[in-house]
């Protein structure tokens, strides 16, 4: 498949990433995208827009903490795996209805505004249909008994540990993981005269 200019990767061998996965399920499909790094960042800016309870704050952060640029990785290795989110039996319908209303959120616009900055938003907002609608189907897919319960695995990207505490960073408002803010860690984006 040849890519277009206007769809044109800005990162170096920037191609299709995994943003999103179910390995308990080889079954079903992965969410793919060529903006991994800042599709995470939107996903990690809506949840934490959307978080009204500790435990959808903690995964927001838990989102915010698979920081592509902290974790050098161009080409990602670093992505989201639903057993590795910090599920909880007592609310896991609660935060799965969160989760899925995130991805509500993005597909009907949802102001990403922290981004503009890094991203040409009319670019990221082409790349967000496919994996949002994959990770729609991972998520109703998903079964608790499939959780992973080991602390290393669900806070590996936040250096091993759950966070004591739940800020926000007061620039994008997005919850910070042990290494900063997602948003920032992004390059800055070069502007055109057309834009």
């Amino acid at each position: 498949m040849q890519i277009g200019l206007t769809n044109a990767p800005r990162y170096p061998c920037q191609m299709l990433r995994v943003l999103l996965a179910y390995r308990a399920r080889a079954d079903l499909p992965v969410a793919v995208s060529h903006e991994v790094p800042a599709v995470t960042a939107a996903l990690a800016i809506t949840a934490s827009r959307l978080a009204r309870t500790d435990a959808q704050r903690r995964i927001a952060l838990w989102i915010s903490s698979h920081d592509h640029v902290v974790w050098n990785a161009w080409p990602s290795v670093v992505r989201l795996e639903l057993t590795e989110c910090p599920w909880h039996p007592s609310s896991f319908e609660e935060d799965r209805q969160f989760l899925l209303a995130v991805i509500d959120e993005l597909s009907a616009g949802a102001d990403l505004e922290p981004l503009q900055d890094r991203i040409y938003l009319p670019t990221l907002r082409s790349f967000l249909p496919q994996p949002l609608e994959v990770a729609r189907i991972l998520l109703v897919a998903f079964a608790i008994e499939h959780a992973r319960h080991e602390t290393a695995f669900i806070w590996g990207y936040n250096g091993g540990a759950a966070p004591t505490h739940l800020v926000r960073c007061a620039k994008h408002g997005v919850y910070l993981h042990a290494n900063g803010c997602i948003v920032e860690h992004l390059p800055l984006r070069q502007k055109f005269r057309f834009e």
